[in-house]
């Protein structure tokens, strides 16, 4: 084109008169009288229908426009500058130039919106074909057809497609298609749900998934299809991710697909599998769940599925942490890197969860290692807009403020975990809440701060489990739940927690959990010195056990964390920096930086952000920044709202 340009400047037949008055550009001006004007009308009609592709191969160009002699065609407007080569690893594709492409389309569109909407259903038919589902769900869009649009998205399959590939594209196609469509068809419903459920939105996801279920029998007599198939999917994923309980029937209820769609076999095991290690896994079967995850792993390689492999690999690698193999476990997150490199590339969501289960592992060896700290920040603060489980939230939280707590900052790491219990609790996510809540009794107790423990401990809705009610719940919940027990005891001198510290501690050694029996070990060992509650024969038994655990695992974090309050009760003393005074009369958290609590705290009064800027000596942009910000880790849609969350957390 610009060859064309060069010619006709030079050229006397150019017009350099200004464009007419009426708002038509001089581009415009110079593609309709240099440029359109000059081609015939067949090449004129086959310039505006390739307008609509952004770039095109000549045998798909071919197809789509039935030219017999397109390369000819082609060449001349290669020649005229107006299409371009662009080397490609599959060949030489051709593109328009992106300004006269734009302009082509619109009037294209604009003068015959039928032929522009048939050439949009052909290429949407012929990307799909290809394998190219992105392309052929915007070119449907296009097309101007719901139908049309919704036979192209379920022929795509979207939430098939999300699993084998990760959800960034998942969510791409997602955002195309209007919401009206979920409702009237299952297979984009449920597309719909399980991109819901990995944005974090779990209440809108399991609201829109029930929805779909109240029309599901009508479908039900045309038997066993991959839209069930799907909606064993979606059922399993928000089971997982709101904390209800699964089933063996429910499993049972995926693998039965196997027979009615065997083309879907390894993923379908691949998820059976997933979601039998996860049950095992949260039972406190390490093995059965490792040797499940083991084989879902080998089914997803099988269903080319990078993304559902990369999950068991972080399993993997959490379930033989805890198991008190740290060095295995960390080998088990490389192969998951390894093995699924660009799928964790293009999905930060995949990255998060690796990096919860790591840290979390490494602070059980260094507890005091602050170079991650950045990290499990940002982890806990995106979490609630990216995806976790029972294991991911409490890994992240669970972490982070025991990381804020040893650094002396109690106040810190109790805004945090007030933090994710409001998201998960406006989420309607259960178990984790409680379990976050628990962490805040060990943490108030530990720091001496027992009025507060004994009354948040008495709040929360499993403070009265019996063990064999304990002993039902997920391993982690009954862990921090005895953690929480046995410190308010050693805070208290009581002993309620005796006999439930034994039970732990016997079934954490019957089923390989090397970090709880250190935990549980530590705990007894402790109450034993202080108040005597064990005989000297098991003060030595246990210590004896708890000194071989230690050893092998490298563990150290109930070292640290515990002995915080045994500084603070022999050396008389508060912890340093944060418990000298009253924990709500301690400087807010860091959860908001200094800057945002300034921001916060004059929007409190009322302030305009013009005012904000003037009081703080900073651009009203610059406010709008911090706004953004605190928006994001309030997770609040206005002032409003960010300044009821940030009052309820206490960070003001």
């Amino acid at each position: 084109m610009i060859a064309l340009m060069v010619e006709q400047g030079s050229s006397p037949k150019f017009d350099a008169t200004a464009a007419p008055s009426t708002g038509t550009s001089a581009v415009t001006t110079f593609f309709e009288s240099r440029l359109i004007a000059r081609l015939d009308p067949a090449l004129r009609d086959l310039l505006f229908r390739l307008s609509l592709l952004e770039r095109f191969s000549l045998p798909q160009a071919i197809s789509l426009t039935g030219t017999p002699d397109l390369e000819l065609r082609l060449g001349k407007l290669v020649t005229l500058g107006v299409v371009t080569r662009t080397a490609d690893r599959e060949g030489v594709d051709f593109a328009i130039h992106p300004l006269l492409c734009s302009y082509l389309a619109a009037r294209f569109h604009a003068e015959y919106p039928t032929a522009a909407r048939q050439f949009h259903r052909a290429a949407a038919q012929e990307y799909l074909a290809l394998g190219q589902q992105l392309p052929a769900v915007r070119h449907a869009v296009a097309s101007q057809s719901e139908a049309f649009l919704g036979d192209i998205v379920e022929a795509v399959d979207p939430l098939l497609l999300g699993i084998r590939a990760g959800f960034p594209q998942l969510r791409q196609i997602v955002r195309l298609v209007p919401a009206s469509l979920a409702r009237q068809r299952a297979r984009i419903g449920y597309a719909f749900v399980a991109n819901l459920i990995k944005a974090g939105r779990l209440k809108e996801a399991k609201n829109l998934f029930c929805e779909l279920d109240n029309r599901r029998e009508a479908h039900e007599k045309q038997g066993p299809s991959v839209a069930f198939f799907e909606r064993a999917i979606c059922h399993s994923l928000l089971a997982v991710y709101k904390g209800t309980p699964i089933t063996a029937r429910d499993i049972e209820a995926i693998e039965q697909f196997v027979a009615a769609t065997p083309s879907l076999a390894p993923m379908i095991l691949s998820l059976a599998e997933t979601i039998r290690s996860f049950v095992q896994a949260q039972s406190g079967q390490f093995a059965k769940a490792k040797v499940a995850a083991e084989r879902a792993i080998a089914h997803a390689r099988e269903g080319n599925s990078a993304y559902a492999a990369f999950f068991m690999y972080c399993d993997l690698g959490m379930i033989t942490g805890v198991e008190g193999d740290p060095q295995r476990a960390l080998r088990f997150f490389e192969e998951g890197d390894e093995a699924c490199r660009s799928t964790v590339r293009l999905d930060e969501r995949l990255a998060a969860i690796r990096d919860a289960f790591r840290l979390e592992l490494e602070h059980e060896m260094n507890p005091h290692d602050g170079k991650s700290s950045a990290r499990l920040k940002n982890i806990c603060i995106r979490l609630p807009t990216l995806e976790g489980w029972l294991d991911v939230y409490a890994s992240a939280f669970r972490t982070y403020s025991e990381r804020l707590f040893l650094e002396g900052n109690l106040q810190g790491a109790l805004a945090v975990l007030s933090a994710g219990m409001e998201h998960l609790r406006e989420q309607e996510i259960e178990g984790i809440p409680d379990l976050l809540a628990a962490q805040r009794v060990l943490l108030l107790a530990l720091a001496d701060e027992v009025t507060a423990a004994k009354a948040e401990f008495a709040a929360m809705t499993c403070s009265g489990l019996s063990w064999p009610q304990l002993a039902q719940r997920p391993w982690r919940a009954a862990e921090v739940f005895v953690e929480a027990a046995g410190s308010l005891d050693l805070a208290t001198g009581d002993i309620r927690s005796k006999a439930i510290l034994a039970r732990a501690i016997d079934r954490a050694a019957r089923t390989g959990n090397v970090r709880s029996e250190i935990r549980f070990r530590r705990l007894r060992s402790l109450l034993g010195q202080r108040h005597g509650v064990t005989s000297e024969a098991d003060v030595a038994a246990n210590g004896e056990r708890l000194a071989l655990l230690e050893q092998r695992s490298g563990f150290v974090r109930s070292q640290e964390v515990y002995g915080m309050s045994s500084r603070a009760a022999f050396a008389g003393k508060r912890l340093a920096r944060t418990t000298a005074r009253r924990v709500e009369e301690v400087p807010p958290s860091d959860y908001l930086s200094a800057r945002e609590r300034e921001v916060m705290q004059r929007l409190e009064q009322g302030f305009s952000d013009k005012r904000i800027a003037q009081e703080l000596g900073i651009t009203a942009h610059g406010v709008r920044y911090h706004l953004k910000r605190i928006y994001a880790k309030l997770h609040a849609r206005d002032r409003l709202e960010a300044q009821q969350k940030a009052a309820r957390l206490g960070l003001l």
